[in-house]
């Protein structure tokens, strides 16, 4: 079975400028800004080929920076984990 990263989201809430410059001189990244209404934008990430994404300003002030990443699967009940009892919760696969 094939298991890929999609794109990724980074939520970054200090400073994004610098964020935008620490990623993009550590890997080369090509940012372009895209403006989404409201005073806010959103930072496409362009990789070349493979995994792409982006990032903006947390909307929540105070809340923590975060990431998120996608994982594609070709059958998520083979990707996920067999449970071992029928008392653990199942496995949530979004």
């Amino acid at each position: 079975m094939r298991t890929r990263l999609s794109p990724c989201d980074a939520v970054t809430i200090r400073q994004p400028s610098q964020s935008k410059s620490f990623y993009q001189s550590l890997f080369s990244w090509q940012l372009q800004e895209m403006d989404m209404g409201g005073g806010m934008s959103y930072t496409m990430i362009n990789v070349g080929e493979g995994t792409g994404g982006g990032m903006m300003k947390h909307p929540v002030p105070g809340a923590p920076s975060a990431w998120l990443a996608y994982a594609l699967v070709d059958d998520v009940t083979a990707a996920r984990p067999p449970r071992q009892s029928r008392s653990e919760p199942k496995s949530c696969v979004m």
